[in-house]
């Protein structure tokens, strides 16, 4: 399960920073 939530948060964080363009 923490393996799931790791990937779950570094595709959130990839989204975010798509979304900011940084």
């Amino acid at each position: 399960n923490f393996i799931n939530v790791k990937s779950n948060v570094l595709e959130t964080l990839k989204f975010y920073l798509k979304e900011m363009g940084i």
